[in-house]
């Protein structure tokens, strides 16, 4: 497991886990301008044979745990068993300050998607106000 990752799982520990009550969702933008250069990870597990299987449980985390409201600085991981000994672990975090927003389903695939194809070993990418990990590793959830 990736170090900055390990590290970003220790932050969301510490996160309040309050409901979020009536925040009507902000009209989204489905383009994604990166604000930062793609973060393609240059060792560890790669996707291989799992690439297809990977881009399937990121549209499952998007339908699931990823869409929806959030808190500033709030980030929601997950983990996906792939292959036999391999999972993707990934994560979507909102970086903006103001009180809540809204992605959906469709802007999160967007971002997990290049993570997945973009990257033979996963990676990390930030765009305006949302951070986007998709990171496979060995073993399993």
């Amino acid at each position: 497991m990736h170090s900055s990752f390990k590290l970003l799982l220790l932050s969301i520990a510490l996160v309040s886990a309050s409901p979020i009550d009536n925040l009507a969702p902000p009209a989204t933008n489905s383009t994604l301008n990166p604000v930062s250069a793609q973060g393609c990870y240059s060792g560890g597990e790669r996707w291989a044979n799992d690439r297809a299987y990977a881009l399937q449980q990121a549209q499952a985390f998007c339908n699931d745990v990823g869409r929806g409201n959030y808190y500033a600085g709030e980030s929601r991981p997950k983990c996906y068993n792939l292959s036999s000994n391999k999972k993707v672990n990934f994560v979507l975090s909102l970086l903006s300050t103001v009180p809540g927003r809204y992605i959906d389903a469709p802007e999160c695939y967007d971002g997990m998607i290049k993570e997945i194809n973009g990257c033979d070993n996963g990676g990390d990418t930030t765009y305006t106000n949302w951070r986007y990990i998709a990171d496979p590793n060995a073993g399993n959830c």
